[in-house]
């Protein structure tokens, strides 16, 4: 398939955009600046905390959107600055939007029916994970290996449903964003950004990932409704 050339200029664009983006997002967002800036601006976090939250929700749709590293930890300082449930909310939030907003921009840039060119084999296991789409977009949220961003875009390019991608992303972002929001409430205390979560939570998540997605592949005994 070739691409338009006007798309082809706005992904050069993206990739562009996108390199910026992690740089800034490197430098500046790291774990021991964002602990530092959540211990600073705690108090002023809790006596403005509607500016809080929506700072912070324009904050993870930002990082979704451009597939930023951002999700872990500012899903930390959400709870750290707004308490467990506000901080798991805005998390949650942002992050739905952010990654709606990529999965209808990809799908508008990549135009026209892209796995027709794949093998038949890739075509039929598209298929099939289009029979349980909500099972497989959740399935792979929670393997946490896997690049956020690069999933959104693999969903948008199967052709699976827009409703069934939110629910699944829903679904699959509940377990790690409530992991991370009880670990923001310990910020302060933590050494490193991999002391939030452990080496045995993130296997155990990824297993349970795992096994899901291969339920996703199992075939379907009625017709796969529209959006689910």
């Amino acid at each position: 398939m070739k691409l338009p050339a006007k798309n082809i200029v706005l992904l050069l664009i993206a990739v562009f955009v996108l390199a910026v983006g992690w740089f800034i997002s490197m430098k500046h967002l790291d774990f021991k600046t964002v602990q530092r800036l959540t211990l600073e601006i705690r108090s002023t976090a809790v006596s403005h905390g509607i500016i809080s939250f929506a700072a912070l929700l324009l904050l993870h749709t930002i990082g979704m959107f451009f597939t930023l590293p951002t999700k872990a930890i500012l899903n930390m300082a959400g709870a750290a600055l707004l308490g467990f449930l506000p901080g798991a909310v805005v998390t949650l939030a942002g992050t739905l939007i952010g990654t709606s907003a990529l999965f209808f921009t990809a799908q508008k840039l990549v135009q026209g029916d892209v796995l027709e060119k794949l093998p038949p084999l890739l075509q039929r296991f598209e298929k099939r994970l289009l029979n349980h789409p909500m099972l497989t977009v959740a399935s792979l949220r929670m393997i946490l290996v896997l690049p956020y961003g690069a999933i959104t875009i693999f969903c948008a390019i199967t052709r699976i449903p827009f409703r069934g991608f939110l629910w699944g992303s829903f679904i699959g972002d509940i377990p790690v964003i409530l992991l991370y929001s009880t670990a923001g409430l310990k910020l302060i205390e933590l050494a490193e950004q991999r002391d939030a979560i452990s080496i045995e939570t993130i296997v155990i998540l990824s297993i349970a990932g795992i096994g899901l997605f291969a339920g996703s592949l199992l075939p379907r005994k009625r017709n796969p409704a529209a959006n689910f």
